[in-house]
């Protein structure tokens, strides 16, 4: 089953990444550029940052707080953070995954790892604040960003886990060795 051009908009493409993604992914390897993945993720942060937002006002409003305590003080800067790291990690981590790749001899570029790091993490985003279900969606992401990869990269799909996974390996590493070094400092 083929998709044409002209019918791949973003609500097929959200489609055929939960129903096909091997189609999915054959698809978006002739995307030369990142932008319809960088619009995709920034609408969906959009709307999951004003969910957050509305939902937590809604929050304070029945618990009979004033908004204008703290409240603003945290969630707003909070919210802003989200929006702003998830949008800077994806560069990272699919930078991270492109070097990777390349000790690979990968065919294919940045912009290829970057389309496929952030058309994965969508299910993630989505459902991430789902109790149980978050877990799994994280699991499903992985699972997506391994295909993508090994589909948009021509390569074997161990390859293409590993690279996937190694960033991750190394960013929860950096993660426990600066919480042992402060636990050390802090006791």
């Amino acid at each position: 089953m083929a998709i044409n051009k002209e019918k791949f908009s973003l609500q097929n493409k959200i489609k055929y990444l939960i129903s096909n993604p091997n189609l999915f992914f054959e698809r978006i390897k002739n995307e030369n550029t990142i932008k319809d993945a960088f619009l995709l993720d920034l609408i969906i942060r959009t709307f999951i940052a004003a969910l957050l937002y509305f939902f937590v006002f809604s929050i304070v409003v029945i618990i009979g707080e004033d908004w204008n305590n703290y409240y603003s003080f945290i969630i707003l800067p909070a919210i802003f953070l989200f929006f702003f790291i998830g949008i800077l990690k994806n560069f990272i981590f699919s930078g991270l995954i492109y070097l990777v790749l390349k000790a690979y001899k990968i065919k294919g570029d940045y912009q290829k790892t970057y389309n496929v790091y952030v058309y994965s993490s969508i299910p993630y985003l989505v459902l991430f604040i789902i109790p149980y279900i978050g877990v799994f969606s994280i699991i499903y992401s992985y699972y997506l960003m391994i295909i993508g990869m090994s589909r948009v990269h021509n390569i074997s799909i161990g390859k293409s886990a590993l690279a996937c996974l190694l960033p991750i390996i190394i960013f929860i590493s950096i993660f426990i060795i600066l919480i042992l070094w402060f636990l050390k400092y802090a006791i």
